[in-house]
């Protein structure tokens, strides 16, 4: 099955410009983008908190199994992307100090049970020093639109 896209461009947009504003003063010139998809397995999501030039790139993986709360695909994203937000809310009240697990870490939040995944990259450092080695550095990291 093919991944399906369940919520628009426009609410995936509203929904990054929501947390803009709500950490505005703790996010420096770091803005978030959100994305969201379903496949037989479950639904995924991406809360990305990111810097203009790359050197800070925060991408915070959520995914929760079909199975999962008896929630709608849609439901099932939303709930993850609120569970991301509640952690953003953490990691700026720590100033940085609380990460999620790099692999996937199981949560569970009023009964329902997710998954969360992150790292801090500075994808401009990684560039240059793929630039300098002569590697196409999108191919070594596996993220063809990181710089987009």
């Amino acid at each position: 099955m093919a991944d399906v896209i369940f919520l628009s461009n426009d609410e995936l947009a509203d929904l990054a410009k929501l947390m803009d504003r709500k950490y505005a003063s703790q996010r420096q010139d770091r803005t978030f983008s959100c994305t969201a998809t379903q496949d037989a397995k479950g639904v995924y999501v991406q809360v990305v908190l990111k810097n203009p030039d790359h050197s800070f790139y925060y991408p915070v993986d959520g995914r929760m199994l079909s199975q999962e709360g008896g929630l709608s695909p849609k439901d099932a994203a939303l709930f993850v992307i609120d569970s991301i937000d509640t952690y953003f809310e953490e990691f700026f009240m720590e100033d940085g100090e609380v990460l999620v697990p790099i692999d996937w870490g199981d949560y569970d939040w009023e009964g329902t049970k997710f998954q969360l995944r992150g790292q801090i990259l500075n994808l401009k450092s990684e560039q240059q020093a793929n630039q300098l080695l002569g590697a196409d550095w999108t191919e070594t990291l596996g993220h063809e639109s990181l710089m987009h």
